[in-house]
């Protein structure tokens, strides 16, 4: 059984711009915004991740401290050989950082690899919260190669350790926030939700990774919370249908098994997701954000329209302006109907759905019902 669809309204979100790189990092907002929109108001607003990353689980804890211990002692009698093991390509960026009091006491900066150097500035400059000042020169190509690869570090080795320490974490976010906004990254996503149901499982704050995670704009990673309905822990999947409440129907589907749940979200992902416009609503905002609606439209006319409320993705003709005027003077019970009906037809057959599209308003709407069993 498909779930049934209908629009929520989206909020405006102020969005990173990425061609900026020399002055800001986006951070999460916190601003708390009032419950009371008129959903018609953002009617027409818009709408297989493969993760790549798998984190080096075997940099563990004793290992971590080997490290820092390594460096203690070679500082002693050895202070090239004790950079050799800062500098190493296999070091964590949680040793860097249990690390860099001392490398600041003993001026070994300048001894450190880019990477490194990346690295201290960036939790300088986050943990100073001096973000929109940071003093990275981000003017050549070659740099912002060095912040990406730097950035990603961070947030890879980082994690396995999350948990270290509060500003350890949040440089952790502040770093996936980077990649998520500046460069686009979504290898990184994987990790990023291990981090957040692992906090959730801890009590630990999440709000910040959750907002980086869905600031990726791509419905396709939702399989990543999804797969938590599917857990052994319980915590994890009461959050992953937390974060996943803004699907219609899921609410009903609590009475049946976690495979059904996953395969429930799996097949609205399937028939929605060519539709969805992402609304920048965060846990910040709202205890229950809705950080995707569906485009009635767009399903519609199985056409991606709109990628907000100014931009048309898809040309569309004459007779699509006809349909779209015929289509909006609908109440919604109606928009649902033919909005899901045109898709599956769609799949089903071409021929047929363009077709029936040429049939006015009303005799699509008669077509619907009784294909559909006769109800809205």
């Amino acid at each position: 059984m498909r779930p049934a669809t209908y629009p929520y309204y989206p909020m405006t979100n102020n969005i990173y711009y990425p061609n900026n790189y020399s002055n800001k990092f986006l951070l999460p907002p916190s601003k708390t915004v009032a419950n009371n929109t008129d959903l018609s108001e953002y009617y027409l607003s818009v709408g297989k991740l493969d993760t790549a990353y798998n984190v080096n689980k075997s940099i563990t804890l004793r290992e971590l401290n080997q490290v820092t211990d390594a460096f203690h002692k070679l500082i002693e009698t050895n202070t090239q050989e004790a950079l050799n093991v800062v500098n190493d390509e296999d070091i964590s960026f949680s040793a860097l950082f249990k690390l860099r009091d001392h490398i600041r006491e003993l001026a070994l900066f300048e001894g450190l690899n880019l990477r490194n150097k990346i690295a201290l500035i960036l939790t300088d400059d986050i943990l100073s919260r001096k973000m929109e000042n940071h003093s990275i020169d981000f003017s050549s190509c070659d740099d912002i190669h060095a912040v990406h690869s730097a950035l990603k570090w961070i947030v890879e080795t980082g994690s396995v350790h999350d948990g270290l320490h509060s500003d350890h974490d949040a440089v952790i976010d502040i770093a996936a926030v980077f990649l998520i906004e500046l460069f686009h990254e979504k290898t990184i996503l994987s990790t990023v939700a291990d981090m957040i149901f692992e906090r959730n499982r801890s009590g630990r704050l999440n709000h910040d990774l959750v907002w980086a995670f869905f600031e990726a704009r791509d419905p396709q990673s939702l399989v990543l919370i999804a797969n938590r309905l599917k857990s052994g822990h319980k915590k994890d999947a009461e959050f992953a249908r937390k974060l996943l409440g803004f699907v219609p129907g899921l609410h009903k589907s609590n009475h049946i098994d976690a495979e059904q749940q996953y395969s429930y979200i799996v097949n609205w992902l399937h028939d929605n997701s060519p539709f969805l416009h992402y609304t920048g609503e965060s846990m910040q905002q709202r205890n229950s954000p809705i950080p995707y609606v569906i485009v009635l439209e767009a399903k519609y006319l199985c056409k991606t329209l709109y990628r907000d409320k100014n931009s048309v993705l898809e040309s569309l003709t004459n007779k699509d302006y006809q349909l779209l005027d015929a289509f909006n003077k609908l109440d919604m019970n109606h928009k649902v109907l033919l909005s899901d009906f045109s898709f599956s037809l769609h799949q089903m057959n071409l021929s047929s759905w363009k077709m029936w599209l040429q049939y006015p308003i009303a005799e699509q709407i008669k077509i619907a019902k009784a294909r559909t069993g006769g109800g809205l």
